[in-house]
């Protein structure tokens, strides 16, 4: 049997990178969040997949992460459509 609590340190999950996390989806949600969903060019999970990221990459606050999802989403979204 594999003991989960020795082996789950992935410092992505931390509870401070759980909160900053939540931080960051409320962040683009304010941002993004007051249009209907099914007119919008992203979709919710873009947001999440956004956030998600940003933190995988280290950042340590929001900042920049409404600019962030503009460059890298919102531009991705453009070019496939």
């Amino acid at each position: 049997m594999i003991d989960i609590t020795h082996s789950w340190k992935d410092w992505r999950y931390t509870d401070d990178r759980l909160a900053l996390r939540s931080q960051c989806i409320l962040r683009l949600l304010k941002e993004y969040g007051g249009v209907k969903i099914d007119t919008a060019p992203y979709k919710t999970r873009d947001l999440f997949e956004c956030a998600h990221d940003w933190i995988s990459q280290g950042n340590q606050s929001v900042d920049g992460i409404v600019n962030y999802f503009k460059v890298t989403r919102l531009n991705e979204i453009k070019e496939s459509s």
